[in-house]
């Protein structure tokens, strides 16, 4: 942590942050921190004076924020100056130590006080809202008055979880949508089998009823609808097709799923054909079998992942386990890697998982 004031006092356990006689804030960031899209900051707090702020993304004019002051919660959005998004929630400051945390996951954040969410839904996040570093920050229109006493501390990056119904889930819209709201504080994105490439080369398909459906979940929730579209070798799959069905049916992106990763020449020029489109395209390499995945980001402008690597390894977990003892519920200690979840469950893969075969 880097403290706006070079040092970072403790003592008996606790930290003491307070701003500067001339200062209005004081702030703990994380290092390196500013590449981080998926994360959290949690801070478990005994004393404030003035506000109490939780930062994510935070930059010059931009910045994702949970805090509170004597009367309201607040969970904002800022971009370019302007305050894009505004929840206040009116509350009474408690007279005990408690726990305030910030989860940014996909397109939208949550603030939660002692492990409850406390709004109906995340805030929207644009998709081209700049990184910036994520810490706290006690703050007070009077210089030398914000101070906070922080008994527990603690930040960092969240997994991305995407999940792939299979065709036989998509035919029970209840059922699929009671078994994703098990997700809906840990997945990313949604990313239903709707296109496929045909023996010709050439790439079609159309979602089904649950469209609609599943488009509403993924708004409500702040997920992204990335669905999948299978290719083989040789794809007559351009630019424009993916931008054009993106259109017509309100689609956030796309999951390229190859048997085989395709050539850096062949996600090149995908990645020029895109550059101005505002979609967030993955190259996956999986087949039914795969346990760990490849992923590449063709789209590097709204981005899913950290800008550090070239291609990511992905575990692909079977639906029966991930959901399994609700682990899919919070961010656990079992969900620390980035991974798929499958609907559609191959035998290698429950294997893997100790999963008995399937009847």
């Amino acid at each position: 942590w880097i403290s706006s004031s070079g040092e970072i006092p403790t003592r008996m356990g606790r930290l003491y942050l307070r701003a500067e006689k001339t200062q209005t804030e004081a702030y703990l960031r994380l290092c390196g921190s500013e590449g981080l899209r998926n994360g959290f900051v949690q801070g478990t707090l005994e004393e404030v004076h003035g506000f109490f702020w939780l930062y994510a993304r935070r930059g010059p004019t931009t910045m994702i924020r949970f805090g509170f002051e004597k009367a309201n919660l607040f969970l904002q959005v800022w971009k370019n100056g302007n305050l894009l998004a505004n929840e206040v929630k009116p509350w009474r400051y408690p007279e005990r130590t408690f726990t305030l945390r910030l989860e940014v996951v996909g397109d939208g954040a949550m603030g939660y006080l002692d492990g409850k969410p406390m709004f109906d839904a995340p805030v929207t996040i644009p998709p081209d809202l700049m990184n910036g570093w994520w810490g706290i920050s006690p703050f007070s229109p009077l210089p030398g008055q914000a101070q906070v006493v922080v008994k527990g501390l603690s930040a960092g990056p969240l997994p991305i979880l995407l999940a792939i119904p299979n065709q036989n889930s998509l035919k029970d819209g209840d059922r699929l949508l009671d078994e994703l709201k098990d997700g809906m504080r840990t997945l990313s994105a949604i990313s239903p089998p709707w296109f496929r490439q045909s023996p010709d080369g050439f790439v079609g398909g159309v979602p089904g009823l649950e469209l609609s459906f599943i488009r509403m979940f993924t708004q409500y929730h702040r997920k992204r609808l990335m669905p999948v579209v299978y290719l083989g070798y040789n794809p007559r799959l351009t630019g424009e097709w993916l931008i054009k069905t993106a259109e017509q049916y309100y689609l956030n992106g796309y999951i390229l799923m190859f048997g085989e990763m395709p050539s850096d020449a062949w996600l090149a020029d995908m990645r020029k054909q895109l550059e101005k489109s505002d979609l967030c395209v993955l190259a996956m390499e999986a087949t039914p079998d795969t346990v760990v995945a490849k992923v590449r980001e063709v789209t590097v402008l709204h981005s899913l992942f950290q800008p550090t690597k070239v291609e990511w390894p992905m575990q692909m977990l079977p639906y029966t386990y991930a959901f399994a003892s609700n682990r899919m519920v919070n961010f656990t200690g079992e969900l620390t890697n980035s991974a798929t979840i499958l609907w559609e469950e191959s035998p290698v893969l429950r294997k893997a998982f100790g999963l008995p075969p399937q009847k």
